[in-house]
């Protein structure tokens, strides 16, 4: 998928409990998006580092239906209680 991809979430798709710890999937990286980095500060992570933000699901403007995504953090950043 390309950073160039344009990126709308619809709401109806997403846990609002998990809206405030997750960053807009527009503006991660593919390895954000898939878990291998930190969505809020691009660190990469490895299964000791990294705590899962749940599953995620967004809509790219002009693809058909919708895409699931990973989103996880570091510790860090996780006991910081980051927001985007």
């Amino acid at each position: 998928m390309s950073a160039e991809m344009d990126f709308t979430f619809d709401p109806r798709y997403l846990p609002a409990t998990s809206l405030p710890d997750v960053p807009d999937a527009g503006r991660l990286s593919h390895r954000q998006r898939n878990g291998g980095d930190c969505v809020h500060c691009g660190v990469t992570l490895s299964p000791k580092t990294a705590v899962s933000l749940g599953t995620q699901v967004y809509k790219t403007v002009g693809v058909p239906g919708l895409t699931e995504w990973w989103p996880r953090s570091c510790r860090s950043c996780h006991s910081a209680g980051t927001t985007p």
